[in-house]
């Protein structure tokens, strides 16, 4: 399943897919639809550049972000 990161939008629509986008906004989010038993990573996708409208606004997404965050910078302790 991680192949899908690396497909963008352009190669979807130039194979045929054209018509998928009429029902999702973005590949991501028809990939979500059709297996929502995969934890897809945003970040991952070629289109990463790019959220949806209020993709940060959802806790889940911050949350990710943040923990993703953390291991790359090694925080181990956060001091509030």
């Amino acid at each position: 399943m991680t192949d899908w990161y690396g497909v963008t939008r352009t190669e979807v629509e130039h194979m045929g897919g054209r018509g998928l986008f009429m029902y999702y906004n973005s590949l991501e989010a028809a990939l979500r639809s059709i297996c929502p038993e995969v934890e897809w990573d945003s970040s991952k996708f070629a289109a990463a550049g790019r959220t949806p409208v209020g993709h940060w606004k959802d806790a889940n997404n911050l949350k990710q972000a943040l923990d993703r965050a953390e291991e790359k910078l090694g925080i181990t302790k956060v001091i509030i």
